[in-house]
């Protein structure tokens, strides 16, 4: 399933932070999520912090979510019957510009 992330996060030791704006999230990070049991977080919350140093670098995932061909597609994989679509909520203005901000890059 495709996630993005309005801001992913990186901190190395001894060197300034790393920061991804509005990008798909990397299936090692997706890895890192469920090995540090944070999967509810990411689904629940819609965002992760990752505490490393055990497993890799701390990384804070912000704004998580996911694109609707994946999520209709991985339901219909884990299920008999078929998902009722959602209507799509009408597009808002922000900051200054209109259109559906939830497409990914």
């Amino acid at each position: 399933m495709n996630g993005y992330a309005r801001l992913i996060e990186t901190d190395v030791p001894g060197a300034l932070r790393h920061e991804v704006r509005d990008s798909r999230i990397d299936r090692s990070i997706w890895r890192r999520i469920g090995a540090e049991n944070k999967t509810a977080d990411g689904f629940g919350a819609g965002s992760v912090h990752l505490d490393g140093p055990v497993v890799g670098q701390p990384i804070s995932v912000i704004g998580v979510r996911f694109d609707q061909a994946s999520v209709t597609s991985a339901a219909q994989d884990g299920s008999q019957v078929s998902p009722t679509p959602i209507p799509a909520a009408p597009a808002k203005a922000v900051g200054g510009r209109e259109g559906n901000e939830e497409a990914g890059p």
